[in-house]
């Protein structure tokens, strides 16, 4: 039994480009999409997978999944029905600046990933948080988080049916204490502030 679930789970999202455990953790994503209630979907990376299930206030469903790039949320967005959900929301590009990729090439597919997201529904698109000043090479990451930052703004300016989520504006390289140890992903503190910013928003 338990094989036929991950065969059958698997086959909607079987095209997703995948790396290690990704693969596993999207049949746990298709049963999320399949059978969660609220009202809104929220697809990113690790950021999100790591959102507390009551951080908003309100129901969701997470669709965040560790480690995904811009492209790879993008194709699951692709391959996702969301009918029956009434708002959307999209974040995504820490793993693509951590490494060294053009940032014009990274927002292109943002991009792209913005127009799939319009042609679905109304929806936001979160701003990327920095990384820690503790981190090695932070300068360097925070200078291209800053330039795509300001890129996916205009993108979603541009769009009709898009809301821009900006980050809490205590959320700094500087303040280290809102990070776990990797100076990437966020502690209980960094989503109190961060889960602030979409309760604003939306």
């Amino acid at each position: 039994l338990s094989i036929a679930i991950y065969k059958g789970c698997n086959l909607a999202f079987a095209k997703i480009t995948t790396y290690g455990f990704q693969s596993t953790m999207l049949n746990f994503k298709e049963i999320n999409l399949n059978q969660a209630d609220g009202d809104t979907i929220i697809f990113g990376d690790s950021l999100i997978q790591g959102m507390s299930p009551y951080a908003l206030g309100f129901k969701y469903v997470n669709m965040g999944v560790g480690g995904f790039t811009i492209q790879q949320v993008l194709e699951l967005l692709e391959k996702s029905d969301i009918k029956k959900y009434k708002t959307l929301i999209i974040e995504g590009g820490t793993n693509d600046l951590l490494g060294k990729k053009d940032v014009g090439a990274l927002l292109d597919n943002y991009k792209k990933l913005s127009s799939v997201a319009s042609e679905k529904m109304h929806f936001y698109s979160v701003e990327v948080v920095p990384v820690s000043n503790n981190l090695s090479d932070s300068s360097r990451i925070n200078n291209r988080i800053k330039e795509f930052n300001s890129g996916i703004k205009r993108i979603c300016l541009a769009i009709k049916n898009c809301k821009f989520i900006e980050k809490h504006k205590s959320m700094t390289p500087e303040n280290t204490v809102m990070f776990m140890k990797d100076g990437v992903h966020l502690n209980k503190y960094g989503y109190e502030l961060w889960t602030e910013a979409f309760k604003s928003a939306i």
